[in-house]
């Protein structure tokens, strides 16, 4: 359930510009979200296949593998937009100012459950301004429903085979592409919605410099609370996501939410529209030993 791994690209105000000049409205459209090099050599095409290739691979392990299944018995989707100060590149001489609005699908059918989101990043302050586009998608395929063997209660909810994809557009030559697959086990726990731990192989493929296999433990919680008659939920996850040999150091990525549940107030229905923060820490960001970054984020999340 990772989010929000900025990605550098083109400046987008500048870009703009030069589309109005651009013979092709087309080649214009996919360059201003970083689908497309901008250049017409066999690498560009090559390219541009590429990313569109990862985004069809993205889409399938949500929604292709609940095909065999016909319908989802329930699904969840939110809008999120995100705003912080504190984010760090390695190129970048002081931190970046950035607003981030996140679609996040999550489904559940006969056999499992699915879980995607698309990030499209704006960076406001602090480099050029830029857009750029981030996206992880995860199929849980469920033990017990694949076989009909009854978990004994317990801690224990259910385990999962796991597989997921995490890919973007281009940065600077970078061209993020990770696999993962392996197990996770979902706990009950007391006054917890829902809580679980995926224990992956990291199958880092791209860029280069990051190449290689390690492993990643995730948490991931729900817990839903209340101040007098006013309600909250506290949820997030962290990556711990081990060295990759020489190429990159341990990291940890994690990103908590106070949400409080403000549809109410403002004449909606509970579980529509919620105001509140994320605070972001990242150690050893892209597994590099000496960025990190630690800061809040205001968001607001509207259920649709």
């Amino acid at each position: 359930m990772q989010r929000k791994k900025p990605i550098e690209t083109t400046d987008g105000h500048r870009l703009t510009q030069k589309c109005h000049s651009e013979r092709s409205e087309e080649s214009c459209f996919f360059r201003f979200f970083g689908l497309r090099p901008q250049n017409d050599s066999k690498a560009a095409i090559r390219e541009s296949l590429r990313l569109k290739i990862h985004g069809f691979v993205l889409l399938f392990l949500i929604l292709g593998s609940a095909g065999f299944a016909h319908a989802f018995e329930w699904t969840d989707n939110e809008v999120q937009l995100l705003y912080g100060t504190g984010f760090r590149e390695p190129a970048a001489a002081k931190n970046l100012s950035r607003e981030i609005l996140t679609f996040q699908h999550i489904n559940g059918y006969k056999y499992g459950r699915n879980y995607l989101f698309i990030d499209t990043i704006f960076t406001q302050a602090g480099d050029p301004d830029s857009t750029k586009l981030y996206g992880e998608g995860y199929t849980y395929l469920s033990i017990s429903k694949l076989t009909g063997l009854k978990i004994p209660n317990g801690i224990f909810k259910d385990f999962n085979l796991a597989a997921g994809i995490n890919t973007g557009s281009e940065s600077g030559g970078s061209k993020p592409l990770v696999y993962l697959y392996g197990i996770s086990m979902e706990l009950n726990l007391p006054k917890i919605t829902f809580f679980s731990i995926d224990i992956l192989a990291n199958d880092a493929r791209e860029p280069e410099s990051g190449k290689g296999v390690s492993w990643q433990i995730t948490p991931v919680w729900v817990i839903p609370f209340k101040i007098g008659d006013i309600k909250f939920s506290f949820e997030g996850f962290f990556d711990i996501i081990t060295s990759k040999e020489e190429r990159t150091k341990q990291t940890i990525l994690a990103q908590p939410q106070i949400r409080w549940d403000a549809g109410r107030h403002f004449n909606l229905k509970d579980n529509k529209l919620f105001i509140g923060i994320e605070y972001q820490y990242w150690e050893n960001k892209y597994g590099i030993e000496w960025l990190d970054e630690s800061f809040p984020q205001v968001m607001v999340v509207w259920k649709i």
